[in-house]
């Protein structure tokens, strides 16, 4: 130490100062980028909350949940109505079928 220092005090040569005025630096530069961060996230919040009617999530996911039970329900008719119509295209072909057997051998049997 020199005689000019006070005691307690450091000269900016010192190596500890110096590493403790990089890590300052870097502090101050990460919080920066914290609050940045921060802001940035805030926003996004705050767009994603703005999806919510009333600011009412849990209405948001009934909403969400009574659209899917009605293309639930609109599927489940649509398969229905097929399998119905399937069904019933099959009876009609083998009817269809059995009238014309029916039909040729009459018309067999009448000559």
């Amino acid at each position: 130490m020199r005689s000019t220092d006070q005691p307690g005090e450091r000269r900016a040569s010192d190596p500890i100062l110096r590493s403790l005025n990089g890590l300052q630096r870097t502090l101050d530069h990460r919080h920066t980028e914290s609050v940045n961060q921060m802001t940035v996230l805030n926003e996004k919040v705050d767009r994603v909350l703005a999806g919510f009617p009333d600011g009412d999530p849990d209405g948001h996911r009934r909403f969400h949940e009574a659209l899917i039970r009605k293309a639930e329900a609109r599927e489940k008719f649509w398969n229905d109505m097929r399998a119905k119509l399937i069904e019933r295209g099959v009876w009609a072909t083998l009817l269809a079928l059995g009238g014309a057997v029916l039909f040729a051998t009459k018309e067999y049997l009448h000559k």
